[in-house]
This record gives structure tokens, C-alpha cells and sequence, in this order.
């Protein structure tokens, strides 16, 4: 059963009638700010006005817990979002940053902040609390309280690549080289390149997936090196990238049809790939030693 307390959470508990319904599973979290000190946060949540949240990240990095996470608290309204995806408070966690007064509203977050976000959030993608880390669209994991009804809250005060970016090198602390090697290769790479379609070839190559003029924020030479110099001296690790090709071309295809791996063909392509792999890895070696 995935865990209902944050572990790196001091509990300080809100008022019991400050929920509805029955606790439900989250399809996300909230972003706030406090507009103020912590002590008129809390006046708030143990007052008698009808508003409460889960998480509270004071200035000073501590984290407080106010409720379960499947908790139906009252931070950003009850009602569902254009698509229809989401039951605001039902079905979406609230994260209240100590900071950001009237007059100065845009205050940035501290760094103990951040790091305590990255925690926390890490947290709760790990527990299935949070379904992705995505910014945009109708199923996002992360939103801010603007994007749900009218209010400025939080005041562009969240860094959310830099959140996102912390969860990314926690997770990758844990992983695999293969599970790296996979990450690296199935997410964020089109099929479609900058001058046209891209072949099998420059999908996997170095300079196409490294490139930081192409494609800024894909993973470096140096990220490849460590990871694959590894994965493809193992048989493990070449399982690991046949799967991550395969699972590559089914979800960027361009062409939208379905790879036979089966083929003599594409298995050939594979193996001449990963040969070539090992080969730019030992020449690439003395670079980065």
C-alpha cells in the first residue's frame, strides 16, 4: 500500500473538519504561496476559515504535513478543469511555500525550499501520488493555482525546471546503468529531426542525442559515456537497449507504423548500431577520463 505520510515530513495536523468526502487517490499536486509568514499560514489553517492543504515548505527547508495525501482538503476549489480530467481539490494534493508578501509577491523561493520541494515531490511520484512531472496539458502531475481559477497565487515563485530537473538526479541516483540507458533513449527524443526525418542510425548517435545546438537539455556526451560504456559491455545491458529502441520507434515513429523487430533487417540495424555504439564509447573514453 503506498504511504499516506510523508517520511520527510514533521505531522502537524489540521483540523479535522477541514476536509470532504471520503479520502480519494491524487492525480497531482498544487502549487501556492503563502502571501506571508508561516504564523498567518497556520492562523489560517487552524481558523475558521474554510481552507486547508496538505503540504506546507517554510523558508527554512522543514516540511510540515497537515493531512493523509488522499486527504479531499481545500485549497483550489471543487470544480472540475476544462477537460473535465480533474476534480480540483478531490483529486489534487496542495503545497503551500512559506514567502512571497504583499509588496513582494515574486519573492524566489529559498534554496531550502527548492531542495525540500524536490524531496517531496520525488516523493510522491515514487508513491504514485504524482502521475508525471508534466507542466502542460489536460493530465498534468504538476499545476500551479493560477491554471486552475483566477488568481495570481503562486506568483511565478516556483522554479519548476529546477524542481524538475532535482526529482530527475534523485531518481537516477537509484537506477540501473540499463535503466539509465533506457531513460536516456526513450524520452524526449523526436523522430522527426530539425531538417527532416531521422534515420534509425541518427537516432541512436551520439551527436544527434548529445547535441546541446539541436536539441538543448538531451543528455550530454559525457551522460552517454558513463552510462553506456557500461550497459553495452553486458548482456543485460544490450537487452536493455534493444528494448529501449524498440520502445523508441513505437512511441516517436513519425510514420505511425508498427516495427517488426523480428526482422532480418531490423535486427541487423540493431547489432551494426550497437557495435558502432561500443566503438564510439572507447574512442569517446579518453575525453572525458
Amino acid at each position: 500500500m503506498n504511504e499516506l505520510w510523508f517520511p520527510g515530513a514533521r505531522r502537524d495536523p489540521g483540523p479535522a473538519w477541514k476536509v470532504s468526502g471520503q479520502p480519494h487517490p491524487k492525480k497531482g499536486t498544487v502549487y501556492h504561496s503563502m502571501v506571508g509568514s508561516w504564523a498567518s499560514a497556520v492562523a489560517v489553517l487552524n481558523g475558521s476559515e474554510e481552507s486547508s492543504w496538505q503540504f506546507s515548505i517554510l523558508k527554512s527547508g522543514e516540511t510540515l504535513q497537515h493531512y493523509e495525501v488522499t486527504a479531499w482538503a481545500w485549497h483550489c476549489g471543487d470544480r472540475d478543469d476544462p477537460a473535465g480530467e480533474i476534480s480540483n481539490n478531490r483529486d489534487l494534493d496542495g503545497i503551500e511555500f512559506e514567502g512571497g508578501p504583499i509588496g513582494n509577491e515574486s519573492e524566489p523561493l529559498t534554496e531550502a525550499q527548492v531542495a525540500a520541494a524536490i524531496k517531496l515531490t520525488a516523493w510522491l511520484l515514487e508513491q504514485g501520488h504524482l502521475p508525471n512531472l508534466r507542466r502542460t496539458g489536460d493530465n498534468r502531475g504538476r499545476w500551479e493555482h493560477n491554471e486552475i481559477i483566477p488568481t495570481a497565487c503562486p506568483s511565478h515563485r516556483i522554479p519548476h525546471q529546477k524542481i524538475q530537473q532535482g526529482v530527475v538526479d534523485l531518481e537516477e541516483d537509484d537506477m540501473t546503468p540499463q535503466e539509465m540507458l533506457k531513460q536516456m533513449l526513450t524520452l524526449n527524443v523526436p523522430i522527426w529531426g530539425a531538417t527532416g526525418p531521422v534515420t534509425l542510425s541518427q537516432l541512436l548517435h551520439y551527436a544527434y542525442h548529445g547535441s546541446p545546438t539541436e536539441h538543448q537539455g538531451f543528455a550530454t556526451y559525457k551522460q552517454i559515456l558513463q552510462v553506456a560504456k557500461i550497459a553495452v559491455t553486458n548482456r543485460d545491458g544490450l537487452q536493455a537497449a534493444n528494448d529501449a529502441i524498440a520502445e523508441h520507434l513505437a512511441v516517436h515513429n513519425s510514420s505511425g507504423g508498427v516495427i517488426d523487430r523480428s526482422t532480418g533487417e531490423f535486427v541487423a540495424k540493431l547489432a551494426a548500431l550497437l557495435g558502432q555504439m561500443g566503438d564510439d564509447i572507447d574512442e569517446l573514453a579518453e575525453t572525458f577520463e
